[in-house]
């Protein structure tokens, strides 16, 4: 989360002042006050846009990701409705490259997502299943061949999926038994993988499995990054570069993040949906809460 700092301890002097605007991944954005350790915190540009902070983060793993890319690039990403995708699209946008941005199955409302990333700089925008279909393809073919293939393992159990295809190098027999005992949606996410892999991506495009912790599993010739760890181990000139480009665009208004929240009269039954957790998918206009959670 973004906030003020208000207080500094005496090691951490030579990096922040009071009343410095510093994001932190220790601690989320609905807390007031939080004590954290400077390690984990980032100093902000004065012209960095407050509210951008509840996606600093997921700003920051986008322009990481597009860090080896150059204007006339193509790029496949799926998972693009996450918060992750969107700053993608935007950001493809502004250096050239051309994104492919595919909407998971799971997306409630996934021709809404689909229309938000077209509106914001994704080149081609689509269902995922769509990979399926021959005439993408034919788009493919015209777009050329893509430097680097972007999953969302958020989106995916990756243990399950690697089994799938991990068992379709083991002959008929293993392969027909592992996609039997899988469940539909893995089975598909293996299909997915393998269409993207064998039929649409250069044998020498880059695949990375973006917000993949440490101790998930992997995906056969995936690289795999998440963004707090990135955070983590950056040195201070990384930092301020990625920091510095997000905060520009942010201020040029050429980066937004659309989520959905709920109004009063929809956020009980939301609660009710999740388990006291909020049902949200990130591609609608926020409706700020009129009372706290705790009245409901």
């Amino acid at each position: 989360g973004v906030g003020v700092v208000e207080a500094v301890g005496e090691a951490a002097r030579a990096r922040f002042a009071k009343e410095d605007l510093a994001f932190s991944s220790q601690v989320g954005g609905l807390k007031s006050v939080a004590k954290v350790d400077a390690k984990s915190a980032v100093k902000l540009p004065g012209r960095f846009p407050e509210v951008t902070g509840a996606f600093l983060a997921e700003a920051c793993a986008a322009y990481r990701l597009l860090a080896s890319t150059t204007a006339g690039d193509v790029v496949i990403h799926s998972g693009g409705e996450s918060a992750v995708g969107q700053c993608l699209a935007q950001l493809a946008a502004l250096r050239g490259v051309s994104l492919v941005s595919l909407v998971s199955r799971s997306t409630p409302s996934p021709d809404d997502a689909v229309e938000l990333l077209k509106n914001i700089g994704a080149t081609v925008a689509a269902p995922a299943d769509y990979v399926f279909d021959a005439s993408f393809r034919k788009v493919m073919a015209d777009l050329g061949p893509p430097s680097l293939v972007l999953l969302d393992a958020s989106n995916v159990d990756l243990a399950a999926v690697a089994s799938v295809l991990d068992a379709s190098t083991r002959g008929f027999s293993a392969a027909k038994a592992a996609l039997e005992n899988a469940h539909p949606a893995d089975r598909r996410d293996a299909k997915l993988v393998t269409t993207l892999l064998e039929t649409i991506a250069h044998p020498a495009a880059k695949r990375v499995l973006h917000d993949a912790r440490p101790g998930d599993a992997t995906l056969p010739s995936f690289d795999a990054f998440d963004v707090r760890d990135w955070l983590a181990a950056a040195d201070d000139a990384q930092l301020a570069e990625t920091v510095a480009n997000v905060a520009d665009a942010a201020a040029a208004d050429h980066l937004r993040v659309w989520v959905e929240a709920y109004t009063t009269d929809t956020v009980p039954r939301a609660l009710d949906l999740q388990s006291a957790g909020l049902y949200k998918h990130a591609y609608r206009q926020p409706v700020w809460l009129a009372k706290p959670l705790d009245t409901y």
